[in-house]
Order: C-alpha cells, then sequence, then structure tokens
C-alpha cells in the first residue's frame, strides 16, 4: 500500500486554495490513502481486521454525530502517509481531537498521541510532538503546530504518523480533519488583467530559493509552457478568462499544481505613432510620438549590440491627460564602430506592457541623416528635408497609422541639405508617417504629420 500512496500522492494535484498535502484527510472515505502500518487503528469509520466493515461514526466515541467518519488512536495504533515536501519550507499541521468518552471507555486520567514527521529515505526525525488530552466530556479541540524540513535535506518525501501511547490502556484519541499546508500558502504572483498581446510576467511565491523545479501552463498563450522560475512576457493573442498553472517539484516527485486565475482584455490603450533614432556627434536621440494614452505610466528605453541582449538606458514618464504627445531620451554612450539598436516597453499603471518594433543606428558617421518636415500640419503639399552625410540614393515612402503605403519613390539626395515636397492633396484627413531609407533597406528615420 505504501508504493501505491505514495504515487498517488506524486501524481495528484493539490487544491490551489488550501495546498493541504494529506489525502483523504476528513477520513470520509474508510482508510483510503492512510497506511495502518499493520497496526489497528481505527480510521475513517472501519476497523482494518474486521470482516464485517462496520462504519465507526463519532458517536461511537462519545459525540454527537452519526455521521462524522472519524478515526480512533489507541494504544500502539498508527495511521500515516507518505507526503512529497519542498526542502526549506515550514508546514502547518492541523487536526481537531478529543479523548474517547463513551460508556465502554476504561477511565485513566489522560490520553496521549505522537505525532511524527521521519524521512521516508533516510528515517530521520524530524519532528516529534506528544499531544495528551483529560477531557470527560465529549469536545473537539484543534491541535495546530510546525515543522522545516532543513534545506539540504537527503529527503524529498517524508512519512507523516499519528499513533497512540501503548504506554496507556484505556480511552483513546478520535481524530479528525487532518491536514498539512505550507505556510504560508504558495502562491502564482501576477497580472489579474492583462491586456491582449502584452507582455505578463509571473513568479511563485513562499517557495524555497532553491530545489524547486517548475512547470508552467499559459492556455490559449503565444507562449503556452515554461520551466522558468519566473516567466516574463506572456502573452494571449485572444480576449478571454484564462486560469494559469504552475505544478512544483522537488525533482523526485511533485509537490503542490497551484493556479491563478486572470482575465485577457483589450490591448493597451496607447498608440505609439512613431519611433526614431538619429545619431549625433556620438550619441544617439531617441524620439517617439504617442496619439493617444489611457491609464499609460512610463516608457523603458532598451538598447542593445546584437539584438538579443538587452539593457535598460533609461526611464522617461508618461505626460498627463490621455491625448498623447512627444518624447526624447539622448543615449550619451552609444556602441561605436557597430550597430546599435533600440526598443521601447511602455509599462500601464498596472503593471501590464507591451515592447515596440526596434530601431537600429550605425555608428560610423558615414551613415548619418536626419529628416525634417514643414510644417508639421499640411493641406495640399508636404515639405521634407534630408541632412545627409554623403550623396546618395534612397527610398521615401508615405504611410497612414495602420502601415498602408500611399506613396513610394526612390530618390538622390547630395551631400548637405536637400530640400524636397510631395503632394498629399489626395490623402484623407488623419495622422501620418514620411519614412526614409538607405539603398540597404535600413530605415533613417520616420517623420509624422497631420493631414487637414
Amino acid at each position: 500500500m505504501k508504493s501505491t500512496l505514495l504515487l498517488i500522492l506524486t501524481l495528484l494535484a493539490f487544491n490551489a486554495k488550501s495546498q493541504n498535502l494529506i489525502l483523504n484527510s476528513n477520513l470520509s472515505n474508510t482508510y483510503v490513502n492512510w497506511d495502518n502500518n499493520g497496526q489497528m487503528p481505527e480510521i475513517g469509520g472501519i476497523y482494518p481486521t474486521s470482516s464485517s466493515s462496520a462504519y465507526w461514526f463519532e458517536n461511537i466515541y462519545g459525540g454527537p454525530s452519526t455521521t462524522n467518519l472519524v478515526g480512533q488512536l489507541l494504544g500502539d495504533a498508527c495511521m500515516s502517509q507518505n507526503i512529497c515536501i519542498l526542502q526549506g519550507t515550514t508546514y502547518t499541521v492541523s487536526f481537531k481531537a478529543s479523548r474517547r468518552t463513551s460508556f465502554d471507555c476504561v477511565p485513566v486520567p489522560d490520553a496521549t498521541i505522537v505525532l511524527r514527521v521521519l524521512g521516508a529515505t533516510t528515517s530521520v526525525m524530524y519532528s516529534q510532538e506528544f499531544r495528551t488530552f483529560s477531557n470527560t466530556i465529549w469536545g473537539w479541540t484543534t491541535i495546530s503546530y510546525n515543522f522545516t524540513i532543513p534545506p539540504g535535506a537527503l529527503d524529498n518525501t517524508v512519512k507523516f504518523s499519528m499513533c497512540g501511547n501503548p504506554d496507556v490502556i484505556g480511552c483513546g484519541v478520535v481524530v479528525d480533519d487532518v491536514t498539512v499546508v505550507p505556510a504560508p500558502a504558495f502562491a502564482v504572483n501576477g497580472p489579474a488583467v492583462v491586456a491582449q498581446n502584452a507582455g505578463a510576467d509571473f513568479t511563485v511565491g513562499n517557495v524555497p530559493v532553491t530545489g524547486v523545479t517548475y512547470n508552467w501552463s499559459f492556455p490559449g498563450g503565444v507562449t503556452s509552457t515554461s520551466t522558468a522560475a519566473n516567466p516574463t512576457n506572456i502573452q494571449w493573442a485572444s480576449q478571454g478568462p484564462v486560469v494559469v498553472t504552475c505544478t512544483l517539484g522537488n525533482g523526485t516527485c511533485n509537490v503542490a499544481t497551484i493556479t491563478k486565475s486572470i482575465s485577457v482584455n483589450s490591448p493597451l490603450a496607447v498608440n505609439l505613432v512613431s519611433f526614431n533614432a538619429l545619431l549625433k556627434n556620438n550619441t544617439v536621440d531617441l524620439n517617439w510620438i504617442t496619439s493617444d494614452e489611457i491609464n499609460n505610466d512610463y516608457f523603458e528605453v532598451y538598447r542593445s549590440k546584437d539584438g538579443i541582449t538587452w539593457d535598460v538606458i533609461g526611464k522617461v514618464n508618461a505626460h498627463t491627460g490621455n491625448t498623447g504627445g512627444a518624447y526624447t531620451l539622448i543615449d550619451a554612450n552609444p556602441a561605436l564602430g557597430i550597430n546599435n539598436y533600440y526598443k521601447l516597453k511602455q509599462v500601464d499603471k498596472n503593471g501590464l506592457y507591451k515592447f515596440s518594433n526596434v530601431v537600429r543606428v550605425n555608428s560610423k558617421g558615414d551613415k548619418n541623416s536626419d529628416v525634417f518636415v514643414y510644417p508639421s500640419i499640411v493641406s495640399n503639399t508636404l515639405n521634407y528635408v534630408v541632412e545627409n552625410s554623403k550623396a546618395t540614393k534612397m527610398g521615401v515612402f508615405v504611410s497612414d497609422i495602420t502601415g498602408k503605403r500611399l506613396f513610394k519613390a526612390m530618390e538622390y539626395f547630395g551631400t548637405g541639405t536637400t530640400q524636397k515636397s510631395i503632394n498629399v492633396s489626395t490623402f484623407a484627413t488623419g495622422v501620418y508617417l514620411l519614412t526614409v531609407f538607405d539603398e540597404n533597406g535600413i530605415i533613417r528615420k520616420s517623420v509624422p504629420f497631420k493631414k487637414n
């Protein structure tokens, strides 16, 4: 029975709220999941050696209930379970108990039980508690105490046992509702509300720093599973309710499965119109424009030398109000002679976030250029100026905020300042982007303008 019990314990997912490691804690299904150690406790209302399988209810031992199944610990009788644990975690044992007071009980001054936690592999005694009950009138008493398996112990599974006192003959102790739970309980930490296509980070609280394995499930997520301790930037492309699940293990068995219900709502209400990076005298000017902002908190600016590893180089707080605006940050220390990549992280006041597209700047001066438009609000003709460090042919296109291109041309720009114009009289009223890119397809700058 021990091997079967251990298999059940290691495979079952525990309740996310109580996280009780004891199965059949209220003894409601005879003595299933409890091991009687070859002795004779009356567990869960059934006497193991009885062929009649008589049920033992609370009233048999002096209590009032004729339906509540209980267990009696008398003499050398024991009941035990193997449980999977995390080393370095504190657990709380709780149960209710009463000295038996029924008429056929031999009157003795008191009745004592012993509670032990032994290593399932090493038999090391991690905890031993004695509890004595002297009541002569039936009444439940709730017992609670803690034990901890120290970090570095050789046991990932322990045997929890409740035994009678073999030195006492007489009234036994009746027990029920036995629980062993982590204290404090394990918990999935993360947002309760996630915006569609926005990133969310998750962690597990109240677990040891080491010795824990993680198996995350994000149903419907762009990333659906993870074994990281702290998975980041988890996104959902569809809206609706989601239950995030994490199964915690210790490398030998699964300790608990915990969950968090979240709601995936409409996308973050910040519209990024443009994001540009321009090299100027060994510094990089980063400029971006938003057309509207709701609940926006701040932007973080990231830089990378390879587009893979990113560092935060600055933080810019959001403007007040919801209408959006222009933002600027100067990178005073770009990597020289190579590409520098930049992206924005827009963070809402509730902690949700999303990343912008990536822009690239080459710090070699011979590839430097700048683009200006005037006026920024036009009716028929858009005038723009390109300042270039050397004569070259570059592409120019105009797109709306959905990305649809309405104008495209290849133009020649000489060294220094070149002015050109585009007829936009047929464009509908709205916000547009003028984008200039070099012969290698690298975007030099995108500049927004408004058409009346």
